[in-house]
């Protein structure tokens, strides 16, 4: 992007990252950087943002630098507590029935 003011050059690859993830907000529904990254890693929409800030917290670095593997065993791991902690007050299906969703949608 010559003509968008920002300067490429001096940018950190984080910086780079984050740029890259703009269009994906729309693509995906989520944002911010971390509801991104469930959402490919197909965890329901609805879930993305809050289980992307609970598996930040959990690893307690860069989520840039996860991979997608990682990422999906991660989640497979969690306690249907984290679950429940992800999905919005109010809602019709428990964290268990969002787990079930999701390991079906990456054929687990």
């Amino acid at each position: 992007m010559p003509t968008s003011g920002i300067d490429w050059e001096t940018m950190s690859e984080i910086d780079k990252k984050k740029m890259a993830n703009q269009p994906a907000y729309l693509h995906y529904g989520v944002n911010p950087d971390e509801g991104v990254l469930m959402r490919k890693n197909n965890v329901p929409t609805i879930l993305a943002k809050n289980m992307g800030e609970l598996y930040q917290a959990s690893i307690e670095g860069s989520i840039f630098t996860q991979s997608s593997d990682s990422v999906t065993n991660c989640l497979s791991i969690q306690p249907i507590d984290i679950w429940n902690r992800a999905k919005p007050q109010g809602s019709p299906l428990s964290g268990e029935d969002y787990k079930k969703v999701w390991k079906k949608l990456n054929g687990l």
